[in-house]
């Protein structure tokens, strides 16, 4: 089930179509342009907010670090500039909250071209209703090329990392509360790291810190677990993986497995798949990339198929960037070639999202998205790709609202208007649990409190309302529709 939402502004009344998304087949897989970025972006990061958009943030372009931010709608293919940073930053962590904030930490201050770089030791949160960043205060080290993670109680965990500025890599790190602004130390890592892969272990209420690197590029690449235990503030060392890994090679998979794929092994890269499967008490090498490749993206298609994007084979020259993509079947262990990208890239940032089929509205695609990115030589891009992966599953629920709806009224003038409900494929569904929030919203009534509409047929909702002061009145309709 799913809240849909169908917002009511000053404008005119008009019928209102709610379409229902079902299942699609599958179509031919290969990579098209979408709407290119409003500004060249590498080393960003990608956040995929609660209504579907998708937010990116920071990153360097081919002069400088950058604080500006931007959203894309996947449904209309559209990008819309939103609020800057206080600090620009590149090489940084971010992660959404369960109330749908979103927020970043440290990261490099300028473009990275060797010797000392300027490292951030600040906060800040995105509330997307707004628009706007805010700052929280410092934390106690600058850092760059962290992951942050979002705590199952609204915390936000830190650790690890760089400080560019003098070249110390870090064990430290600490746990953000977003609500109080305030940040509580934890005891030090057993190996300084940074670039590592950070994972929640939800079975022991542990944080897994896998790999990284200390010492830059060339230097080591530990292949140690580092487990840190929410409950005691102690670390422990847990089993070693097989060949090193950093921040772009690990996903979580549906089972709760972190796979990892390929990664740095010094000055080369690494073209194994391992996993480290629920209780995470021992890895297994499950498979091979078709070549050995890092600085690419992970992206979970399905339940148990993996799309590992770009990246490259020559850290640190970066001058052997690829197309090319590799389709890894989590459950056959099997690897084969995916669709070529229209650019090279890597150090991009990528999104899986479900999108409206416009030519059948009661059905969505699924797709995956890649932006921006370095090409050959450090070329940052702002091109776009989208890559269509097919059906979705049968319960899959989305929406689309044509038209908006709302009052423009003088006292006592009633406001009475009938929407129309579609059901264009769903075997049955059911609309429940309706309710309206907004400016003055109080002053809406609905006719019916839930509706059961048969495939191919039509419900109907009557929306009233009698103003008693003029003005311009505004709300949410809010439903929760079930098959």
């Amino acid at each position: 089930m799913k809240i849909l939402q169908v917002y009511l502004s000053c404008l005119i009344p008009h019928l209102l179509l709610i379409a229902m998304l079902g299942s699609d087949g599958a179509s031919a897989q290969s990579w098209k342009y979408i709407a290119p970025m409003n500004h060249e972006r590498a080393s960003a990061q990608a956040v995929t907010l609660q209504d579907g958009r998708i937010l990116l943030i920071g990153g360097f372009d081919n002069s400088t670090a950058l604080n500006s931010c931007e959203i894309y709608d996947p449904n209309t293919n559209v990008w819309t500039p939103t609020g800057n940073m206080a600090e620009v930053r590149q090489r940084f962590g971010a992660c959404l909250l369960k109330d749908g904030r979103v927020v970043v930490a440290g990261g490099l201050q300028a473009i990275d071209n060797g010797g000392l770089v300027p490292t951030s030791n600040g906060c800040e949160v995105y509330n997307p209703k707004a628009g706007a960043w805010q700052q929280f205060q410092p934390m106690s080290d600058k850092r760059e090329n962290i992951p942050i993670l979002a705590l199952p109680d609204g915390k936000v965990f830190i650790c690890g990392g760089l400080d560019g500025s003098t070249g110390t890599y870090l064990n430290s790190g600490v746990i953000l509360d977003p609500n109080a602004n305030t940040y509580r130390s934890i005891a030090p890592m057993p190996i300084a790291t940074f670039g590592q892969i950070c994972f929640y272990d939800s079975i022991h209420n542990h944080v897994l810190i896998e790999g990284g690197s200390f010492g830059g590029l060339g230097g080591t690449y530990p292949t140690s677990l580092q487990i840190y235990d929410l409950n005691s503030d102690t670390w422990t060392l847990g089993s070693p993986s097989n060949v090193e890994h950093s921040t772009l090679d690990g996903i979580r998979m549906p089972d709760g497995t972190l796979c990892c794929l390929g990664g740095p092994s010094g000055l080369v890269a690494s073209d194994v798949i391992e996993a480290l499967h629920p209780p995470y008490d021992q890895w297994e090498i499950i498979g091979h990339l078709t070549s050995p490749r890092w600085l690419g993206q992970p992206a979970l298609a399905s339940t148990d198929s993996v799309l590992f994007i770009g990246g490259n084979n020559d850290p640190g020259v970066n001058t052997n960037v690829f197309d090319s993509t590799n389709w890894f079947n989590y459950s056959t262990e099997t690897t084969s070639e995916g669709p070529i990208l229209n650019n090279a890239r890597q150090e991009f940032c990528s999104a899986v999202s479900k999108v409206v089929d416009s030519l059948h509205p009661c059905r969505n695609r699924t797709v995956v998205l890649v932006f921006g990115g370095a090409s050959v030589s450090g070329q940052v891009l702002n091109s776009c790709e989208e890559l269509e992966l097919g059906a979705a599953s049968n319960n899959a629920f989305g929406f689309q609202v044509p038209h908006q709806i709302a009052i423009v009224g003088t006292p006592c003038t009633t406001y009475d208007t009938t929407f129309t409900i579609s059901n264009l494929g769903c075997d049955s569904l059911l609309i429940d649990s309706l309710a309206i929030t907004g400016i003055n919203s109080n002053l809406f009534a609905t006719s019916d409190t839930s509706i059961n509409i048969p495939s191919g047929s039509n419900g109907c909702l009557r929306l009233i309302a009698s103003p008693n002061a003029s003005g311009n009145y505004s709300a949410v309709l809010n439903f929760r529709a079930e098959q």
